[in-house]
């Protein structure tokens, strides 16, 4: 027999009980999606990579690119230059980021650097990769021994070989990846993400008084830097905006018009 008050005291606990349950399976509902959908796009990331020729574009990764950090970070579009078999059933794959995605010095204040000092370097290999991959990407992206020749005709040592994650192309590099005319002017030509222009990145064209000096094909592009030394020893070679190498460079401590589009090497088992 139940007391006073006691069907008051069931319907309460029945109430509760079936409140408790239907906020678990609600928050299950909400955090399984989001588990599948990270795995689809880690599997399709992969399968992407895999099935992709030269040239052709992929996304990797995450990066501010539109300006707005309110919005959060936009895909990164890379370019694949280079796929090559490791003899392990595995693939390396090459790639070249589509854009120029943020603009700064190589390294400041203007010395006598290398890349391997470089503060560009320290940028690609410490902050650019902790935010543009996250832990299962990074574990893609392979450690790559680079060379770095210098300028010989001038006597002017480009450094050790060094050890990277990100990097950027050295001249010798961009003329093997780029040596035929119509790849430079396809994909050696770079624009400039919103963010970058912020950051200062120059626009060819984009200032009107200065599009009567510009050459065919030139507007809308920018300038990017190679790791290579220039004619100088606290000099960079950087690409024009027609995708052709200046290889008299600019001083390194300049922290405008010059792009970054980093390189990485990602191996696929």
């Amino acid at each position: 027999m139940i007391g006073k008050g006691g069907k008051s005291d069931l319907k309460k606990k029945a109430f509760f009980l079936i409140i408790t349950a239907a906020a678990v399976i609600l928050a299950a509902a909400l955090l399984y999606p989001k588990k599948r959908s990270r795995t689809r796009q880690e599997e399709n990331t992969a399968a992407a990579l895999m099935k992709a020729d030269r040239w052709d574009f992929v996304t990797f990764g995450r990066y501010e690119q539109d300006g707005n950090p309110d919005n959060g970070s936009e895909p990164l579009e890379w370019c694949v230059l280079q796929k090559e078999e490791t003899g392990e059933g595995g693939t390396d794959i090459l790639l070249l980021s589509r854009y120029c995605i943020s603009c700064r010095a190589f390294h400041a204040p203007v010395q006598n650097i290398t890349w391997e000092k470089s503060a560009i370097r320290t940028f690609l290999n410490g902050p650019f990769c902790r935010e543009a991959f996250d832990e299962k990407e990074r574990s893609l992206i392979r450690i790559t021994v680079n060379e770095n020749p210098g300028n010989d005709l001038l006597n002017i040592d480009g450094g050790p070989d060094t050890e990277d994650r990100a990097f950027l192309l050295n001249a010798l590099e961009y003329s093997v990846y780029f040596h035929d005319e119509a790849e430079r002017w396809l994909t050696g030509r770079a624009e400039a993400t919103r963010q970058a222009v912020q950051e200062g990145s120059y626009v060819a064209g984009a200032d009107p008084a200065s599009r009567e000096y510009l050459r065919e094909g030139e507007e809308g592009y920018t300038r990017w830097w190679l790791r290579s030394p220039g004619n100088e020893a606290y000099s960079a070679q950087f690409v024009e905006e027609d995708g052709e190498v200046f290889e008299g460079g600019a001083a390194v401590d300049i922290d405008y018009i010059y792009g970054l589009r980093p390189a990485v090497w990602v191996r696929l088992k």
